[in-house]
C-alpha cells in the first residue's frame, strides 16, 4: 500500500522469539506469544498511538501476570497492581472497562477452566485439583465448579469418560 509508514528497524530477535513460542504449542507459550505479538504491534505505532493504548498494555500485563500465577492461592489483584505499579482500584477499573469483567472474576475463570481440564484429563483427587488451580478450600472449589457446569466435579468426571 502507498500509505505504509516506516516503523523503523525490524526487531528480528523478537520475531525469532515469537516463532519459538508459536511452535511450542503449550498454553504458557501461547500466552507469551500473544504478549510478544502485542509488543511488536506497539513498536510499530507512533508515540501518540502508544499513549492511547497505554491502558490496554496495562490490562495485557495484568492478564499475563494472572495467567502465569493463577495456580497460587496467594495470587491477588492487589499483587498484580503492585507489580504493575498502579493502584488496585485503577487496575480493576481499567481491566473491567476493557475486558468486560472484573479482574477477580477473570482470575476465578482461569482457575475454573484449569480445574475442568484436570477433571477431564487426570485421575487426581478433587482436593488435589483444587490446590493445583489455586483454591485453598476444596469445598469452595467444588461449589464453584458445580455452579459453572451444573453438576458436581465427581459426576462431571464420570460423564466425561
Amino acid at each position: 500500500s502507498p500509505t505504509i509508514i516506516n516503523a523503523g528497524e525490524v526487531p528480528l530477535t523478537k520475531l525469532k522469539e515469537l516463532e519459538t513460542y508459536i511452535l511450542d504449542l503449550s498454553y504458557s507459550a501461547e500466552i507469551k506469544a500473544s504478549a510478544l505479538a502485542y509488543e511488536l504491534i506497539l513498536l510499530a505505532l507512533t508515540p501518540l498511538q502508544q499513549k492511547e493504548i497505554h491502558a490496554s498494555l496495562l490490562v495485557q500485563n495484568c492478564v499475563h501476570f494472572l495467567s502465569e500465577n493463577y495456580t497460587s492461592p496467594l495470587t491477588t489483584i492487589g499483587q498484580a497492581a503492585k507489580i504493575l505499579n498502579v493502584s488496585r482500584n485503577h487496575l480493576s477499573r481499567q481491566f473491567h472497562q476493557e475486558q468486560g469483567v472484573p479482574p477477580t472474576e477473570y482470575l476465578t475463570h482461569l482457575r475454573i477452566q484449569k480445574g475442568i481440564q484436570l477433571l477431564k484429563t487426570t485421575q487426581l483427587k478433587i482436593h488435589e485439583i483444587a490446590m493445583q488451580c489455586g483454591f485453598e478450600d476444596p469445598n469452595y472449589f467444588a461449589r464453584v465448579i458445580r455452579k459453572r457446569i451444573k453438576e458436581s466435579p465427581s459426576l462431571y468426571r464420570q460423564s466425561e469418560r
